[in-house]
């Protein structure tokens, strides 16, 4: 799922000209530890290590979706 919810937003960034390195700050909200260490280990693949956005992360109880264990809230700057 956490897969998903990164190619979904390469895919949408690059509908609003930008993308995965114009990222400047990630927040993360994670509902377990398998999460959590999920999460750690698709970041390398989806960011530039040279310039990945400056994150933050929190565990909480829910995301408002039971079915998910995370949700984002991702900024980024367009190219144009």
């Amino acid at each position: 799922q956490i897969r998903d919810i990164f190619s979904d937003m390469k895919y949408l960034l690059g509908k609003t000209e930008s993308d995965m390195e114009h990222l400047v700050k990630a927040t993360y909200y994670v509902t377990s530890a398998t999460a959590s260490s999920e999460l750690n280990q698709l970041r390398p693949e989806f960011y530039n290590p040279r310039r990945p956005p400056s994150a933050s992360k929190a565990s909480v109880h829910g995301t408002g979706n039971p079915n998910l264990p995370i949700s984002m809230d991702m900024i980024a700057v367009t190219l144009k």
